[in-house]
């Protein structure tokens, strides 16, 4: 990928020798996302869904155009640093993160306005520390990290519906609790 500074935002891919032209609309890359993120979906039917929705034509080789459409989606950044917690769902907080990202951009998306995934993602990465989504954020990386002072515990209380994920647990994660659990009260 080039730099956007000087060539723009990219609207294609290379896969193999050719180039090919990608959706680069903000809603279909969330959709697209929120398919990645479907435990219902088999891997197969999210590699079809990130095809059909990025691709006006799908390449021949799958493999590499996958590669490049999350390539595309990680805004050309190849591994992304960070703990790996999950601090926001774009499911879950579609309200609060459309209006944050709708302040930044200035009410382009209450507008309706075509918006290139990798604008929607530096508005998301600039949003203003006093919105709600970022308050949410914040409380949710200071519970996981057992730093809640005694105020912000009182608020996280007050507020666990809205600052809790629902993270879908897999059956192996549900059964190595379980598993911890019985071994922690003797139950083998």
């Amino acid at each position: 990928m080039s730099n956007y500074l000087t060539s723009g935002y990219p609207t294609k891919v290379k896969v193999g020798e050719e180039l090919f032209e990608i959706t680069t609309n903000y809603r279909d890359c969330i959709k697209v996302l929120l398919a990645l993120d479907d435990d219902d979906l088999t891997n197969f039917e999210k590699q079809s869904i990130l095809l059909q929705i990025m691709y006006r034509q799908v390449p021949a080789n799958i493999e590499m155009a996958i590669q490049k459409v999350l390539l595309f989606l990680n805004c050309g950044v190849e591994e992304m640093q960070g703990s790996g917690m999950k601090v926001y769902s774009f499911c879950q907080d579609d309200k609060y993160i459309f209006s944050a990202v709708d302040q930044v951009l200035q009410g382009r998306l209450s507008l309706g306005e075509a918006v290139h995934w990798w604008e929607f993602v530096s508005a998301f990465m600039e949003m203003p520390d006093d919105c709600v989504m970022s308050k949410i954020i914040y409380y949710r990386m200071r519970y996981a990290a057992g730093k809640l002072t005694k105020e912000e515990n009182e608020i996280w209380r007050k507020n666990r519906k809205l600052f809790l994920l629902d993270i879908k647990e897999s059956n192996e994660d549900v059964n190595s609790r379980n598993e911890f659990m019985n071994r922690l009260y003797g139950r083998y």
